[in-house]
């Protein structure tokens, strides 16, 4: 469930935290013990990229469009701009 609207609005220090946990994670995984430090952080980089689709709405997949375009260049297309959202539930 998206938390953000985007990784621009992300606090410094989750993404610090999350990119440490993950670089931690991938370094410790035994098929990635012999890979370069560049190779590691292009994997940290790719999953930071899949949490960031997790986490920020525009970030996200358009589930009615064709081609599942994220939500960012969608809104773009349409000459809109997403600055807020609010998330309700019904219990």
């Amino acid at each position: 469930l998206p938390i953000y609207v985007s990784p621009a609005d992300i606090p410094t220090e989750v993404l610090e935290r999350e990119q440490a946990i993950l670089t931690e994670t991938i370094a410790a995984e035994p098929k990635n013990a012999k890979k370069p430090p560049h190779i590691l952080e292009k994997i940290v980089s790719g999953r930071m990229r899949k949490y960031y689709e997790e986490v920020c709405v525009l970030q996200q997949s358009h589930m009615t469009v064709e081609d599942n375009p994220k939500i960012d260049k969608y809104l773009q297309g349409l000459g809109l701009e997403l600055v807020a959202f609010e998330r309700l539930s019904i219990a």
